[in-house]
């Protein structure tokens, strides 16, 4: 179904649903696709579902932080209770002046919304 969506979705997870222990492909894979969007000014949405026994997603603090600077690009959001999240709630906050979503869908909507708005100011804009 073709709803206009031109995005770019990157899912950090193996499709297997295997994590190797040796995760350096894994590094450089989610590196070179947060550059990408980062170098296209697409937008990054971070989900972070964080459960500690099956996923504490703790590498996701490290490039939060790099990627968090492109507060036009950058959405977070984790469910209301999603341990280990305040940092990166206080983080978010700081740097793009936005509260963090507890809904995926909420999340989603925000940043599509804003990137419609951006493109209808810079149509204005040109004009």
């Amino acid at each position: 179904m073709d709803h206009g969506y031109d995005g770019y979705i990157v899912i950090p997870e193996p499709r297997d649903g295997v994590y190797s222990d040796e995760y350096t492909n894994q590094f450089h894979w989610e590196i070179d696709h947060l550059e990408y969007c980062t170098r296209f000014n697409r937008q990054i949405i971070a989900w972070v579902s964080r459960e500690l026994k099956h996923i504490p997603a703790f590498t996701t603090n490290v490039a939060f932080g790099h990627f968090c600077r492109e507060k036009n690009h950058f959405f977070y959001g984790r469910p209301s209770q999603a341990p280990k999240t305040r940092y990166l709630d206080a983080l978010y906050e700081l740097r793009c002046h936005r509260k963090p979503s507890n809904h995926l869908e909420e999340l989603i909507l925000q940043s599509s919304f804003l990137k419609l708005l951006r493109g209808a100011l810079e149509k204005l804009v040109l004009r």
